[in-house]
């Protein structure tokens, strides 16, 4: 058998695998050289337990090539045929063949107008200003809810972690710098301890937040007041940028600095690719100036990260 000297699961499904091949193509010359795979093929369709399954099994025998029709036969049966009844389908055929010719041509137009009309009519409308604002608007509302549930979750982090920096990635603004900006904002929202669903409430904590579009990654840096000798925004996000050839945008400063990372598929730049090496590197820029936990070191800190909230 396939594997020692008796049947295992093996024989079983490579048996069941040749069983169609076996009966209706593989015939006898292609299976005379295959010797010792047909006795093991024809050994285990002995047994009991394959004849209750597969029944008898009736090898391919040629029986294809017996089958063909012989042409005498159809010779003399053409020859039967009389010839005034050839001499009249001879008359009626060019007359038969233009109306044919005439309704496939008139049931072709007739598709083609039909299948214009569908394209059409399954072309997206191209939106009004007014409708782009409404969706613009409505994905707003999701980008700050996104924010205020990812602040608490840093919040509670750093509580536990003792951390004071924080790097992470959001799904909603998707590039989108505007939208990062909402984002990030609603993160450092002051938390209502009363409201039954906190939002917010890591405005004392530092972060780094990055963004994957189709177009861009999109990076934003956040460092608070009281932390602002500790480290410089523009420079933390300058080290990340320069990774993949990132450019810092306008408006960035020492405490809030904003850059992208174009995609570039002739280059391999992906912004989903870029994320996790740009996060690893924002991380290890922390860890030099001491400003994040070592998972190296033998700190019983807990230490998070951004698969702590995974998207």
């Amino acid at each position: 058998y396939m594997v020692g000297h008796q049947i295992t699961l093996a024989d079983i499904s490579i048996c069941c695998a040749l069983v169609d091949g076996m009966k209706l193509v593989l015939d006898e010359a292609f299976r005379k050289p295959y010797g010792n795979l047909m006795r093991w093929f024809n050994l285990c369709l002995a047994q009991p337990e394959f004849v209750a399954v597969l029944g008898k099994v009736t090898l391919c025998g040629g029986a294809a090539k017996r089958e063909a029709a012989p042409k005498k036969e159809a010779a003399a049966k053409k020859e039967a045929t009389p010839k005034k009844e050839a001499a009249a389908k001879k008359e009626a055929a060019p007359k038969k063949e233009a109306a044919a010719k005439k309704e496939a041509k008139e049931e072709k137009g007739a598709k083609k107008g039909k299948k214009d009309e569908a394209a059409a009519s399954e072309a997206p409308a191209e939106k009004t200003p007014e409708e782009l604002a409404a969706d613009r608007k409505a994905k707003m509302k999701k980008v700050i809810k996104e924010g205020g549930k990812r602040g608490v979750e840093i919040e509670g982090a750093a509580d536990m972690g003792g951390l004071k920096f924080f790097c992470t990635s959001v799904d909603e603004p998707a590039g989108d710098m505007e939208f990062m900006d909402a984002c990030m904002e609603a993160m450092n929202e002051k938390s209502d301890p009363t409201q039954e669903e906190r939002k917010g409430g890591s405005g004392a904590i530092g972060k780094m937040i990055f963004s994957a579009g189709d177009h861009q990654l999109g990076i934003v840096a956040y460092v608070p007041d009281h932390l602002k000798d500790d480290i410089d925004a523009i420079e933390w996000i300058r080290k990340v940028l320069d990774l993949f050839g990132g450019k810092l945008e306008d408006g960035s400063n020492k405490v809030y600095a904003r850059g992208t990372i174009k995609a570039d598929g002739d280059a391999n730049k992906f912004p989903l690719k870029m994320k996790e090496p740009c996060i690893t590197e924002a991380i290890s820029y922390l860890k030099g100036k001491s400003l994040f936990p070592d998972a190296d070191s033998d700190d019983d800190e807990m230490v998070f990260g951004d698969d702590d909230f995974p998207s």
